[in-house]
């Protein structure tokens, strides 16, 4: 009686050959060679990911970067979180997760632009409450404007001489201490601004301006804009903080699962390019009793899982001898 058999190929991951060698023949798999040459490339010609294998894999590279980030944005560590089921569906999930990114991505956006408005406030206010009250009178001025700077003592006494050269009586100086220097104002016919200005830059001085944000206010108005909100700014601050708090406990568990299972299924197709590659992988081709194939198949999927990649095919009575 002739019994049917069919072709078995392996492939996996050189590290792991000789497990799998053992495997096979344990399973009854006869006849195990390792292939080489051509017969090996054109084994491993197929684990080269393209379409659908491709788009999946980059749809979990964009979901581990994606997971990961919004774990880090609510200071959650995947290794605490609890588990969900989440499917391995990776379209599903990426949609699922973007409505989730978007509203943590928003908030830890306007956290990092309160934090940075609050750190110039504490650069600038003290600065412009001391400036205010010289140069804010001179904010809607009609033929006069206000030109500030910071110089020390020494320096302004080098200075006052030459400015009074060029300008004569068409400027005048007040001043007041701030952080070890003078903060001083001249008030300039507007006429005059520029040349001020040009003045001051040839004399090695440089003025004091508003940051961008408040340029188009007044010293005056820069300064109680500020001062407003840097007093509603950390309110919204702890707000923020607070939501997200919510957030990661509503939806931290989700969060880390998506992640695990995108690790795992990046890991997975990792494995299959390496595995394409062919000086990280093995080949091995051996013969079963069609009767026995389902069960070797499932026996290598039980113990080697996404290690190895498994195909079958019946024998070829004409070329395979």
């Amino acid at each position: 009686m002739i019994v049917e058999m069919d072709q078995v190929l392996v492939v996996g991951m050189r590290s792991g050959a000789k497990e799998v060698l053992s495997a096979l023949q344990g399973l009854g798999v006869v006849q195990v060679d390792d292939l080489e040459g051509l017969e090996a490339e054109n084994a491993l010609r197929p684990l080269k990911l393209t379409g659908t294998d491709l788009v999946a894999k980059e749809t979990w590279d964009r979901l581990v970067a994606r997971s990961t980030s919004l774990l880090d944005m609510l200071g959650l560590r995947a290794d605490r979180q609890g588990r969900v089921d989440v499917g391995t569906d990776a379209t599903a999930i990426e949609a699922e997760l973007g409505g989730l990114a978007e509203q943590i991505e928003r908030l830890v956006a306007e956290r990092a632009e309160l934090r940075d408005e609050l750190e110039l406030s504490a650069t600038y206010l003290p600065l412009l409450r001391n400036l205010a009250p010289l140069q804010g009178p001179l904010d809607d001025a009609r033929y006069l404007a206000g030109v500030a700077f910071l110089v020390g003592d020494d320096d302004l006494a080098k200075i006052e001489p030459k400015l009074q050269e060029d300008f004569g009586t068409g400027y005048a100086l007040a001043r007041k201490p701030h952080g070890g220097e003078n903060l001083a104002v001249a008030a300039v016919q507007r006429k005059d601004v520029a040349a001020f200005r040009t003045a001051l830059t040839r004399l090695g001085v440089s003025e004091v301006q508003l940051p961008e944000r408040y340029a188009g206010y007044g010293v005056a108005k820069a300064a109680h804009v500020m001062e407003e909100r840097a007093r509603t700014q950390p309110q919204r601050l702890t707000a923020i903080d607070q939501e997200l708090a919510q957030i990661g406990q509503q939806h931290g568990a989700k969060l880390a699962s998506i992640n695990r299972v995108a690790l795992n299924m990046q890991d997975r197709y990792g494995r299959m390019e390496d595995m394409a590659e062919g000086r990280y992988s093995f080949a091995l081709k051996g013969w079963v009793p069609s009767a026995d194939t389902s069960n070797v198949v499932a026996a290598l999927k039980r113990d080697f899982g996404g290690d190895v990649v498994v195909s079958t095919r019946p024998a070829d009575a004409h070329h395979d001898v």
